[in-house]
């Protein structure tokens, strides 16, 4: 189909719950996960809930689900503070912004109940980008649901599948090209959207905070893969994808652009190298 975004959006559109649910093909859901969703929307009148944690399995060929055991509890973004009851977000859009930015707030749809009526009325889709295009619509959503409720309850399995499209095997080269094209496009998107909205409009620096976030994520799987590549040829396929979404002044770009990710990649390196010099300053300090 070209990716999730169109079977979501067309999932969406013929929906006629009252809540719409976005589960993942390769995942797996507790028992009354959809029943605990729906109990706590009613209860406090959300238009959005979610978990702020649930549980990782990583797949493997011959074992393609986890025994209860090894079910391991995980923020999906990061690691808390959670909470233990349920508890309502702020409506400030300020707020919710920081909370995004500093992954209070995930971005991946399959930890969220919706009102339908609130995708419908606000045209809320996921935009045709190869990946990445759960973090532009929970932006979306972020800006138009009045109540957004976390609540504490686990009910999500995410099985890591190395096949997927963001996780399977590629080359260097594939590999930038790969981001590259999700962040441009991705970028274009938010920047159009953003700027449409008069709280972005009034406050810019806020708009600047997402834009950098959204770029921060692909630049990081950038620079992963320009470690194993010659410069040069990094420079040329940052060059090439360029020419192919702007055209002209693609050299400048594209130099900007590898000595940015070069840049990540030595203040990468050097952390590496520092918290390796700390630690072995423990162990002297231990010993």
């Amino acid at each position: 189909s070209g990716g999730p975004s169109p079977a979501y959006n067309k999932a969406a559109a013929l929906s006629r719950g009252k809540y719409v649910f976005v589960m993942d093909s390769d995942d797996l859901l507790m028992n009354a996960a959809l029943e605990t969703f729906y109990n706590a929307a009613e209860k406090f009148g959300a238009d959005v809930v979610y978990t702020d944690k649930g549980f990782r399995f990583n797949m493997v060929e011959d074992k393609p689900f986890p025994a209860p055991e090894e079910l391991q509890i995980s923020g999906w973004q990061g690691q808390g503070p959670f909470v233990d009851k349920p508890t309502l977000d702020p409506e400030d859009i300020a707020e919710r912004v920081n909370l995004f930015c500093s992954s209070r707030i995930g971005w991946t749809p399959w930890e969220k109940l919706v009102r339908r009526d609130l995708l419908i009325e606000n045209d809320i889709t996921f935009p045709f980008i190869k990946s990445s295009g759960d973090i532009v619509w929970t932006i979306e959503i972020l800006c138009h649901a009045k109540k957004f409720l976390r609540i504490p309850n686990p009910l999500y399995v995410y099985r890591s599948n190395p096949a997927s499209i963001t996780r399977k095997k590629r080359t260097p080269q594939e590999e930038i090209k790969f981001w590259m094209e999700i962040n441009i496009d991705g970028l274009q998107f938010m920047d159009n959207w953003l700027s449409r909205q008069k709280f972005f409009q009034e406050n810019p620096q806020y708009k600047f905070n997402l834009l950098e976030f959204f770029n921060g994520i692909h630049c990081n799987n950038i620079t992963q893969a320009l470690k194993n590549l010659p410069l040069h040829e990094a420079f040329e396929i940052l060059k090439s994808t360029f020419s192919e979404k702007f055209g002209g002044h693609t050299d400048l770009i594209a130099y900007l652009c590898t000595s940015m990710n070069l840049s990540r990649l030595r203040l990468l390196m050097a952390s590496q190298r520092i918290a390796e010099l700390e630690n072995q300053l423990k162990q002297i300090q231990g010993s």
